[in-house]
């Protein structure tokens, strides 16, 4: 399961060779250059993108490829949504409409528990939440990383945004990936996600109206585009109603720090 949903996967040879292979690889370079895995420290990935992109999806297909490469547990995921405010404190504030938006993050949380995580201390184990898409709710404690899950990945929404105070989060990160989709391919995948979760339509309609509209242009500007190391241009314009495999998708991998692609 992948955020909660059941997804059937069969890579194609050049899903694999042209695009899932060169990332990966050339992440366990940029880690290995950066990290001696006798010591206590981490290499933390952002990967973020607009609502629909497949950052968790993306997330959990690198975590295999890298460990089939490295033939060792050597990946984890954090995820931003794991930090969403509790829906009665989201109340309180009066924002519980607004849950999905940079407000409704415990951004100080996120940033902390990061910054634990990076400042190479004694800690043997690390805790981390995770969001239950069944409860609606944040979890507590649930994920758990070592010192030898060297290579972290943390995805979500806002993870290279650049106000709401996840400006903050970029001097923890060794490396920003950036996804980019096209608004009709984000409407698509929003709905027929929120249908496969038997949501009503005009509920899923209003919600993407409301939330996932507006983020989708919160993080579609230059500024979080400059700063990537990596863009991801996901091609695909064809999402169909049923679908929720997106391995027909070939996206084109642009390196910012090289003048080739890859």
């Amino acid at each position: 399961t992948i955020a909660g949903l059941i997804v059937i996967t069969n890579f194609e040879g050049k899903y694999i060779w042209t695009y899932l292979l060169p990332l990966s690889l050339y992440i366990i370079e940029s880690a290995f250059q950066k990290i001696n895995l006798r010591e206590m420290n981490h290499f933390l990935i952002s990967l973020s993108g607009p609502p629909g992109a497949g950052k968790t999806y993306l997330s959990e297909v690198l975590k295999i490829m890298i460990e089939i490469l490295l033939q060792q547990n050597i990946v984890s995921i954090i995820g931003l949504d794991g930090y969403h405010l509790k829906n009665d404190e989201l109340v309180k504030k009066n924002i519980r409409h607004l849950k999905g938006t940079p407000i409704s993050f415990d951004v100080d949380k996120f940033y902390n528990d990061l910054s634990r995580l990076k400042s190479n201390n004694q800690e043997i184990v690390f805790y981390f939440p995770i969001y239950d898409r069944t409860l609606h709710e944040p979890r507590e404690n649930i994920i758990q990383i070592s010192n030898f899950n060297k290579i972290i990945i943390v995805e979500g929404l806002f993870v290279n945004f650049n106000t709401f105070g996840f400006e903050r989060i970029h001097n923890l990160i060794d490396l920003n990936i950036h996804l980019i989709i096209n608004k009709e391919t984000c409407y698509n995948r929003m709905i027929n996600r929120k249908l496969s979760c038997l949501v009503d339509r005009q509920i899923a309609e209003t919600f993407f109206q409301n939330v996932d509209s507006n983020n989708y242009e919160l993080l579609v500007n230059d500024e979080i585009h400059n700063q990537s190391d990596i863009l991801i241009h996901m091609n695909n314009t064809n999402d169909n109603n049923n679908n929720t495999n997106d391995n027909n998708i070939y996206p084109l991998l642009l390196l910012k720090n090289r003048a080739n692609k890859i």
